[in-house]
């Protein structure tokens, strides 16, 4: 292609139209315009515009060239034909007299139509939502969107798509003004909730206790049997609640045995929440969806059971709920050697404790934190009892949080909320007491649950999410934890999950919580050990897009925090649920 003279033409558009005063020797005025756009292709120059207006049926051989800085530019306004589909073909030819070319699909369609736009929604993360008008009727295509998404901000784009993150889980009414090529507008509206869902404080509340008649009557759990129990409309959560946080205890127990939780409706799962002992008591804290306001409970061992639910915290999707931050797992306090406290000492039966959990030096969790992930570990305790974790400032809720028995150590996850950065602890026996701070809850927090029902992701006696056979000591093993999650672009912020160590070879300590290589954070809670193999509750942070696995190995130039150490026990045998 040649590049065209640099001197100027008179005019800096250049007007084609096949009318009586138009001739191919003219100058292609508004008053005298080409007849033909070869006539005009052959004299423009760069920076100039050819307008073509009309019905133009022919092939252009374009020769001349503009500049980066003047480029020449073919526009067409009011051209008619015929309807149908054909397709325009452009060919470039070079000085080399190589050529290159290319053809677009073209549509005419009558004149006329109504813009009657649709709105198609589309969640692509547990926040972010992708909202994709049409013109409907109109035979013009949207030219621009102006979008409302329902929580006080707005976008114009060219064209019809969108992309927005909203930074509270909520429903929300989004309002699309389309604008086609004619100039129509018209307005669609459309409701679109998200499918993450955030954390509103809530007790801890006793929801359900069988040997009392709380939330049912007053008799043990059959065997192989399940309790349903009602969660929305009751004690202040709302009928259309997500998920709730509830600590389960096992007690009164015959034979061993292993409890499942999971939405009522839904199919019962194998992957159990808490597994048991004959003869024993033994927490919990779950995390689990809930179906129609219900949430199952099935007692999977042929001996009867009692019951206990406390409620610490649901999920919604309300404006009014936080969101969740992971933080680098940090011990708060630990009262046999003071850290965190005034002296060595530890929590005295019939005494309430008071422990500041937010704003802490040691914890990365800010002062306008609402409430606290914890792991709660109850060491050497000097007789059979049971700790309460609850709010400073309030009455004890007369829930317990772990419940232990002489000498074991006992651990367990806690949500507690926090008005002023503070929480108490009291037992009812003498024990020493462990806290360590996985992340908090918070207005400002960006990370919001999408629940799933329970699955079993890892199980390294049948290589299901890793590999095949027990991990030696002190290695580090990768596994895949994306097994029934939903798939989204953007992967996820933390997973919430329960693991089992069964029939360890050796060894006294609590598994190590780090974080991993890539930027995620393993937090493990050794629980009170069950029927055939100890139960741990895992937090996992995932920094960045790779999704779904979890690495146990540390970070160059970052050391892992020290180990909880534990009291060694015999392990169980037998084959988990």
């Amino acid at each position: 292609m040649t590049p065209a003279p640099t001197a100027q033409a008179a005019a800096t558009t250049l007007h084609v139209c096949d009318i009586a005063t138009c001739t191919d020797a003219g100058d292609g005025s508004a008053t005298t315009p080409f007849c033909t756009v070869q006539a005009a292709a052959d004299v423009v120059e760069p920076g100039q515009v050819v307008d073509i207006t009309g019905t133009q049926d022919e092939t252009v051989t374009i020769t001349r060239s503009g500049t980066a800085d003047a480029p020449i530019v073919f526009e067409g306004g009011a051209v008619r034909r015929p309807t149908g589909s054909t397709a325009p073909t452009i060919t470039a030819t070079s000085e080399s007299l190589l050529t290159t070319a290319r053809s677009w699909p073209l549509v005419v369609v009558p004149a006329g139509g109504t813009l009657n736009p649709g709105l198609t929604v589309s969640r692509r993360g547990g926040m972010t939502v992708v909202f994709d008008a049409d013109p409907g009727g109109s035979p013009r295509n949207i030219a621009a969107t102006t979008f409302d998404f329902g929580d006080g901000k707005t976008e114009t784009v060219t064209g019809e798509v969108s992309q927005h993150r909203y930074d509270l889980a909520g429903t929300y009414q989004v309002r699309a003004t389309a604008t086609d090529a004619g100039g129509n507008t018209a307005t669609t509206t459309t409701s679109v909730a998200t499918l993450g869902s955030g954390y509103v404080k809530h007790g801890p509340t006793r929801f359900l206790d069988t040997r009392t008649g709380v939330g049912a009557p007053v008799r043990k759990v059959a065997p192989y049997s399940t309790v349903r129990l009602a969660v929305g409309g009751r004690h202040g959560v709302p009928a259309d609640v997500t998920a709730v946080a509830m600590n389960l205890t096992v007690t009164g127990t015959t034979v061993d045995g292993y409890l499942t939780a999971h939405p009522s409706g839904q199919a019962r799962l194998t992957a159990s929440v808490v597994d048991f002992r004959a003869s024993g008591t033994v927490p919990g804290l779950t995390t689990v969806a809930v179906g129609a306001g219900h949430v199952d409970l099935f007692n999977g061992s042929p001996g009867t059971v009692d019951l206990i639910s406390d409620v610490t915290g649901y999920f919604a999707k309300a404006a009014t709920a936080e969101g969740f931050t992971p933080v680098h797992p940090s011990r708060l306090l630990d009262t046999r050697n003071g850290l965190g406290a005034v002296s060595p000492r530890p929590v005295v039966a019939g005494e309430t404790f008071t422990q500041r959990v937010a704003g802490h030096y040691t914890g990365d969790v800010p002062g306008q934190a609402t409430a606290a992930l914890l792991t709660v570990v109850v060491v050497g305790p000097r007789a059979p009892g049971h700790l309460t974790v609850h709010p400073s400032g309030t009455a004890n809720p007369q829930t317990s949080s772990l419940n232990y028995s002489a000498r074991p150590t006992t651990t367990n996850s806690v949500i507690v909320p926090s008005a002023d950065g503070h929480i108490n602890l009291y037992a009812n026996a003498t024990t020493d007491v462990v806290i360590d701070v996985i992340g908090y809850f918070a207005r400002f927090g960006k990370s919001y649950l999408v629940p799933v029902s329970p699955i079993r992701a890892v199980d390294t006696r049948g290589g299901i999410g890793g590999p095949d056979g027990a991990p030696p000591g002190r290695s580090n093993t990768q596994y895949t934890l994306d097994q029934g999650a939903p798939k989204l672009d953007f992967g996820p912020t933390a997973v919430i999950f329960n693991a089992k160590v069964v029939n360890p070879r050796r060894g006294d300590q609590q598994p190590r919580r780090h974080r991993a290589g890539d930027g995620r954070v393993l937090q493990r809670e050794r629980r009170q050990p069950g029927p055939r193999g100890r139960r741990d509750r895992l937090l996992l942070r995932a920094l960045t897009r790779r999704r779904g696995a979890a690495t146990s190995t540390f970070p160059t130039g970052r050391a892992a925090r020290s180990p909880t150490r534990v009291q060694p026990d015999r392990p169980p045998s037998g084959a988990l649920p």
